[in-house]
């Protein structure tokens, strides 16, 4: 690491070094190769214990936690499609930063890095990875197929492929509808205008034939 960035001595990227050592692993810094002030990230290889992971230390507090560092596993890679819902907690732990240096080593080891849940919660998060990586090729096949089949549908492709569903509406003439088309090519109509009865029970009939899966 190049000691003439401005932030190699900050008492995060200190740390950060120790943590690198510590583990085996590297600093990570900005495309321009720069460290970050009150920032670090570590990278720690997989071992028996665990996947591949990021080491987090954050020193961003005010007044009284001016010197709280905030310690968290991260995951090597990420989606902002991913739901977070039911995932497992992401170890976190916090300490004063003017603790010994290998009394916080310590800490980072025993309460983020070798925590009961950091395995659990890695092995949960590339699951996610893969579900959503899996729903972005889905739709994109979806929004392909509604396109060829229906040009006369608006589909609202603002919505990024591979989030759960794609809004799409009616462009042309006839009745009115808007509704969602989801990655495994299954719709949900939201609204529909008012339809003459003969063309509404043919709906009603089809609606009639789908069980639930």
């Amino acid at each position: 690491m190049d000691k003439d960035n401005r932030y190699y001595d900050t008492p995060v990227n200190r740390l950060a070094r120790a943590v690198a050592k510590e583990f085996g692993g590297a600093i990570k810094t900005n495309r321009d190769g720069e460290l970050f002030e009150a920032y670090a990230e570590v990278s720690v290889p997989a071992d028996k214990a665990r996947p591949a992971c990021f080491v987090s230390l954050s020193l961003r507090g005010y007044g009284a936690k001016a010197q709280t560092l905030t310690v968290g596993l991260n995951a090597i890679e990420s989606d902002s499609e991913m739901s977070r819902r039911y995932m497992p907690d992401r170890p976190v732990a916090r300490m004063d930063v003017r603790r010994g240096e290998a009394a916080m080593l310590r800490d980072i080891r025993r309460r983020v890095v070798d925590c009961d849940g950091a395995k659990a919660y890695l092995i949960e998060h590339a699951k996610r990875l893969a579900d959503a990586r899996r729903r972005r090729g889905g739709m994109a096949s979806a929004i392909e197929r509604m396109g060829r089949e229906f040009p006369n549908i608006s589909i609202n492709q603002a919505s990024e492929p591979g989030g759960y569903e794609t809004k799409f509406y009616s462009s042309g003439s006839g009745a009115y509808f808007n509704g969602r088309l989801n990655g495994d090519e299954r719709v949900t109509f939201d609204r529909i205008s008012p339809i003459p009865w003969e063309s509404a029970r043919r709906i009603l009939a089809i609606l009639a034939e789908i069980k639930e899966s």
